[in-house]
């Protein structure tokens, strides 16, 4: 019923949100990906001396929706960490932000581990994953509703994103 073209962070948990929602639970979802790298999940991660230096933050809003699909306590520390305040600054400039709060203002959390356990749940869920090379996918005109893709079609990936 849903292909779900590329099986990152994006791709993932928009496959998890499908199966987890209560109108599209029942749909068949199938997500599309060049290849399933293994290794990177919040279990082979404990432990490791040397953090991946690319990471995600997560806000509070994502971090619920994590747990309401069935995948925010295998997302817990050593595999993340909190953080309430925050510095941004222009590397070329001398502009800056800072944030902070009483609380909490999200987690940071490595891409890798975030995203190989989106795929296991999704897996867990009943998405299909397929692996390969995507060169044409044939999806037939539905007989009611939208019967033209937009021209620009969104990518996690951003420019890098071929769909």
């Amino acid at each position: 019923d849903v292909v779900v073209v590329g099986g990152g962070m994006i791709g993932s948990a928009l496959a998890c949100g499908l199966k987890h929602g209560p109108l599209t639970s029942e749909l068949r979802v199938a997500v599309v990906d060049k290849e399933k790298q293994q290794g990177w999940g919040a279990e082979s991660r404990r432990g490791a001396s040397v953090p991946d230096i690319r990471v995600s933050t997560l806000t509070p809003s994502t971090l619920g929706f994590l747990d309401r699909v069935g995948v925010g306590s295998n997302l817990l520390p050593p595999v993340s960490a909190s953080f309430d305040s925050m510095q941004v600054w222009d590397a070329f400039g001398r502009g800056h932000m800072q944030f902070s709060s009483p609380t909490f203002l999200g987690q940071v959390i490595e891409n890798e581990v975030l995203k190989e356990e989106l795929q296991r749940r999704a897996e867990e869920l009943g998405c299909d994953f397929v692996y390969g090379s995507v060169t044409d996918i044939a999806v037939p005109r539905p007989k009611v509703g939208i019967t033209k893709a937009p021209e620009e079609k969104p990518g996690g990936d951003g420019d890098r994103s071929v769909i």
